[in-house]
């Protein structure tokens, strides 16, 4: 069975500023269109809600905050583990079901890090840009990462 697992960049759409909004927009359209999620889970704080609010209005399903996913703990090593134990949850509570994860830069790119077998001390070298999605797929125990940090949906090719 493989589970399928969507990492979304917050936005920052609490100064009410319309390009972040329209980009929060454009990427909840590429999910709903392209992914179909069953459920999205989110971080508490503001920008991740308000970005998954959105998402799930575009999806027509309704966010769950997990304050786990917040990343304030006392080493890097400790957030990788807490959020690592989130995904796993998910995987066994949602077997075979496509899940959006809403978070924050440095709980992406350590969940990404660890999931994939990186050092975690080099969790900044992996791109989180606000809006972006990454997708990475588990089957037989193993992770593979599909799509780190897409950002096209952002800047649409004009037609002409």
């Amino acid at each position: 069975m493989t589970e399928t697992l969507i990492l979304v960049q917050h936005g920052h759409a609490t100064g009410g500023d319309a390009s972040s909004v329209e980009a929060i927009h454009r990427t909840a359209d590429l999910i709903a269109f392209r992914w179909k999620p069953n459920l999205i889970v989110t971080g508490p704080t503001e920008r991740c809600r308000s970005t998954a609010d959105i998402i799930g209005w575009k999806c027509g399903l309704l966010p769950k905050p997990e304050a786990a996913l917040i990343p304030n703990c006392p080493t890097l090593h400790d957030l990788a583990d807490r959020t690592v134990g989130v995904v796993m949850a998910l995987l066994h509570e949602h077997p075979g079901q496509v899940a959006v994860i809403v978070n924050h830069e440095t709980t992406s790119q350590l969940l990404v890090a660890r999931l994939m077998g990186i050092d975690e001390h080099r969790y900044g070298d992996i791109a989180q840009d606000p809006c972006a999605v990454s997708m990475l797929r588990h089957e037989d125990g193993r992770w593979s990462l599909h799509i780190l940090n897409e950002t096209a949906h952002l800047n649409p090719i004009p037609r002409s």
